[in-house]
């Protein structure tokens, strides 16, 4: 009996990250990972990696070089190339002698410390009452390792048939790439759109980060030329990408997770869960938002509130929400899906494109959603019957209160926003959709 799998000739991919998907902590790495795992079942699949960190002289980084051998036990029918610091592309470290490498390293060292105070300094800024998270818009572009791109430069013209680059951070490696090859970018978030909601969001007056944004949107827009192919996550970013790139060049392949048929069924919820990490500026701007416009508002319609945030949050991360005895950071969470369950899950996002995985996690664990329009963007929820969506602090806090005395009107949100994953969102159609870009 012939299986979805059997029906696509085996091809050579090579797919390129940013960042190792995995462990699967974030929505990024399951998307990520999922895919992959798909993938692998048809193609023969190459990954490929920088496990370096960052200095003069390059270092392998231990963290990333065992969580690579985790992923090598998992797929061992995956080949990995991993970037380990060539020295015979850095030719401009032995004329430097040992006087000239402390004056690099003391200089990378004085930029490292300038960039932390300078973040420091955006997550202090105020727009009245309102903190401003740091935005990418005001960071400076990390500069790739020079020997990284010759390493990409010549793993790309080892016979692959396709290419695949993921991340905004890897989108300009493309001019590096051989053109014999199919080139394939998966845009999971259009940067040139989370940071026009950061701008328009603010109000920014400064002229330059005006100037900034339109260059950084040119030069996104450049590079997403290059490519063959372009893989949007939703329908509504794909038509907002065709304003600028030929349609035809635009598939949509949504993100998925691995979504089991879980035991857990619907089960009264009396807490609240937000599901993110403090390194992602659209969740630590929600939280900002949260804490700062709608936990007030909630807090006069009850005392009895716990929240707790599941993701990685550093203590300084922490810090800032320390006098919101409410909020409970629990750290990274294995088992997500029993977590939640039992609990109203809250997605204040207002930055950013693509979909919030947070969202689908919600809802194959059988938790009720309220969510702003940007979080459930991309997804075809309608209000007050699949989730409850609303922009206003004072309706989002109301809407926290009353949900959480209405068992029926929970379990009804449930009910129907699972039915229209089990449509839309179930693992075989999320597999075909990628498949078939590769033909």
């Amino acid at each position: 009996m012939k299986t979805l799998f059997n029906l696509y000739i085996n091809m050579k991919i090579l797919i390129i990250l940013p960042y190792i998907p995995y462990p699967l902590d974030s929505g990024g790495n399951q998307a990520t990972f999922f895919m992959i795992d798909q993938i692998r079942k048809v193609h023969q699949v190459s990954l490929c990696f920088d496990i370096c960190g960052r200095g003069v002289v390059k270092h392998v980084d231990s963290n990333k070089s065992l969580l690579v051998e985790q992923l090598k036990e998992k797929w061992p029918d995956v080949t990995f190339y991993s970037f380990q610091g060539q020295r015979k592309f850095q030719k401009d470290i032995p004329k430097l002698g040992t006087y000239g490498c402390i004056l690099k390293a003391l200089e990378e060292s004085f930029h490292r410390k300038y960039i932390r105070k300078v973040k420091h300094s955006e997550e202090k800024r105020s727009n009245g009452e309102l903190m401003i998270a740091p935005s990418p818009l005001f960071e400076k572009p990390r500069e790739l390792d020079e020997g990284f791109l010759h390493f990409i430069y010549e793993i790309s013209r080892k016979g692959f048939d396709c290419v695949q680059i993921e991340m905004y951070e890897y989108l300009h490696l493309v001019y590096l790439l051989p053109k014999t090859v199919k080139r394939i970018f998966i845009h999971h978030e259009i940067r040139f759109v989370r940071n026009y909601n950061t701008l328009n969001l603010f109000h920014t007056d400064n002229l330059n980060d005006i100037i900034l944004y339109h260059q950084l949107k040119a030069q996104e827009i450049g590079a997403l030329n290059e490519y063959d192919s372009i893989v949007n996550l939703s329908d509504y970013d794909k038509k907002t990408l065709s304003k600028y790139i030929e349609p035809d060049k635009i598939h949509v392949s949504p993100a998925g997770v691995c979504f089991s048929h879980t035991e857990n069924k619907f089960k009264m919820a009396d807490e609240f869960v937000f599901v993110g990490s403090g390194n992602h500026q659209p969740n630590m701007d929600g939280l900002l938002w949260f804490t700062k416009e709608i936990l007030p508002n909630l807090r006069k319609l009850t005392t009895n509130i716990k929240i707790h945030i599941v993701g990685k949050w550093n203590e300084a991360q922490q810090e800032v929400f320390s006098h919101n005895p409410e909020l409970i950071f629990e750290g990274f969470i294995e088992d997500l899906t029993s977590f939640i369950c039992g609990k109203i899950s809250i997605v204040p996002v207002r930055i950013g494109s693509g979909i919030r995985i947070k969202i689908l996690e919600a809802v194959n664990a059988y938790s009720p959603i309220i969510t702003t329009v940007k979080g459930v963007e991309g997804i075809k929820f309608e209000n007050n019957n699949d989730c409850i969506i609303t922009d206003s602090p004072v309706d989002f806090a109301k809407f926290m209160f009353d949900l959480l005395q209405n068992k029926e009107k929970q379990k009804s949100l449930c009910d129907k926003a699972h039915m229209l994953l089990d449509k839309e969102f179930s693992n075989d159609n999320l597999v075909a959709k990628r498949l078939e870009i590769y033909e």
